[in-house]
């Protein structure tokens, strides 16, 4: 007979190599009624040839085992400790960073199963629902127990805890700290899926961003993670420069705006403003005629460094931003030219997106609820009912739940930026400003230059602001924040 058990715990017993899983009915009590074991080897991926990989570790060859797939290589142990001694060995002796995380863990994510999932368990058979009721459950349960002032301060932190242990599949006395929230996740991801990392342990020194008084400045925050999802530019590592979808053409639609583009320019002594002040400081640090470009910023009053200066006839790469809107008004030419394009894949969807999509999902599963209980709180104005709202504990759950999502949500995109984080993709910072510029640019029309750094924007027409305010809920966006200087 099938019978509906939360996963409380779960362990891995090195001496038999197996995982041992522990379901109950209540997630907040330990009581267990059901165990599951399933063999298992804890493992990593590195991006290392297979050979190169077994002459490193030669004098672990007894306690591992060394698999190839294409230009990685899997290693497996049966003890976790000598799993991670090899880890440490390859990152010391090549450079290359490696996802490592505990068996535990490792066991869940390829599983697609966490804490407090609910299944149906039948003998040894396990069928995982796809119900998030289970959380809630507990905590309206648990905090009956107790009176009513201690109830409501314990909502909020048992409700993060019981919630990020479930998103991250780590055990809830874990102690996650906000900066180690989405490295966790996009461990999960990268293990799943067996990426690698690309860069090596570098530290940038991160700029602070500086808002113009005069412009007007806008947060794309919460407009970003959208963007990045496959409804619009499916940026994801496992989806960048795919084999599958090189493009035929450079204005094919899966062109990433942050190509660089070959062009020849129609004029002498010219200078241009590009929409990307971080390409445009690169641009400056790394060519020639630097005292040009300071004479012309100093001139000009320029925010930031100026490209150039060309003379007619002269070629050179830029952003295919920039070049479409100079192209527009004959001051360059597009050279047929497909060196230096990116492009997403139009056939597989980036995990970064599927991550985005399904928060998105359970945050409005969420806010619908907030908005039932809002409903019967305030629809009769009762100053009393309003009250009681505010002081019930699920309602004060659900918010917590909201909030913890939305910033999770709002964070991904900035995650991706950061540059001191072993995730960090040059490639993929480009995009995510090219996509953010290309989406405005659709509305502008290439009437206005507008400069982007990161994840905000700085115009200097009141009326492209109204345009951006009409347009992009009809692209089922939401409307950036305005920054108050």
């Amino acid at each position: 007979m099938e019978n509906r058990l939360c996963l409380l715990d779960c362990n891995y017993e090195k001496e038999r190599a197996r995982v041992v899983l522990y379901f109950g009915k209540d997630p907040l009590d330990k009581s267990y009624e059901f165990v599951y074991k399933c063999s298992f080897f804890p493992y990593f991926t590195v991006g290392l040839k297979n050979e190169l990989v077994s002459e490193l570790l030669f004098d672990f060859k007894k306690d591992i085992s060394i698999k190839s797939i294409e230009d990685k290589t899997k290693v497996l142990a049966r003890d976790f400790e000598t799993l991670a001694k090899t880890a440490k060995l390859l990152q010391q002796t090549t450079g290359k960073n490696i996802i490592l995380i505990e068996p535990e863990r490792q066991f869940l994510v390829r599983n697609n199963w966490s804490y407090y999932d609910s299944f149906l368990v039948s003998k040894d058979i396990l069928n995982k629902v796809n119900s998030e009721d289970f959380i809630h459950s507990a905590i309206s349960n648990y905090t009956k127990r107790i009176d009513e002032e201690e109830r409501i301060k314990l909502v909020v932190p048992l409700t993060r805890k019981l919630l990020l242990s479930n998103l991250l599949k780590v055990k809830p006395e874990s102690n996650i700290k906000n900066d180690q929230i989405l490295n966790t996740l996009f461990e999960n991801e990268f293990f799943y899926a067996e990426l690698t990392l690309r860069n090596a342990n570098n530290f940038y020194y991160q700029t602070k961003k500086q808002y113009i008084k005069e412009h007007i400045n806008l947060d794309f925050s919460n407009v970003l993670p959208y963007l990045l999802t496959n409804r619009f530019g499916n940026i994801g590592y496992d989806t960048l420069n795919c084999p599958c979808c090189k493009p035929k053409d450079i204005f094919d639609e899966n062109v990433l705006p942050s190509s660089l583009v070959k062009v020849e320019f129609n004029k002498s002594g010219f200078y241009f403003v590009s929409c990307d002040e971080s390409w445009a400081l690169e641009y400056h640090n790394s060519k020639e005629k630097k005292e040009n470009r300071e004479y012309y910023k100093k001139q000009n009053g320029l925010v930031s460094y100026p490209i150039g200066p060309f003379t007619k006839g002269e070629t050179e790469y830029i952003l295919l931003t920039d070049a479409v809107r100079m192209s527009n008004t004959n001051e360059c030419k597009i050279l047929d030219c497909k060196d230096w394009l990116s492009w997403t894949c139009k056939r597989q969807e980036s995990f970064v997106s599927r991550l985005i999509n399904e928060l998105i999902r359970k945050q409005q599963g969420i806010e619908g609820s907030i908005n039932i209980s809002s409903t019967l709180g305030y629809g009769s104005g009762d100053f009393k009912s309003s009250r009681a709202l505010e002081e019930n504990p699920l309602y004060i759950q659900y918010l917590t739940e909201y909030s913890l999502l939305n910033s999770l949500i709002e964070e991904i995109p900035r995650f991706l930026q950061h540059k001191n984080t072993k995730f960090y993709s040059l490639e993929i910072d480009n995009a995510i400003r090219s996509i953010t510029y290309d989406t405005i640019s659709k509305i502008n029309k290439g009437n206005e230059v507008l400069l982007l750094n990161k994840n905000s924007m700085q115009l200097r027409n009141k009326k492209l602001l109204v345009k951006i305010n009409q347009a992009f809920p009809r692209m089922n966006l939401p409307i950036p924040r305005l920054v108050t200087c």
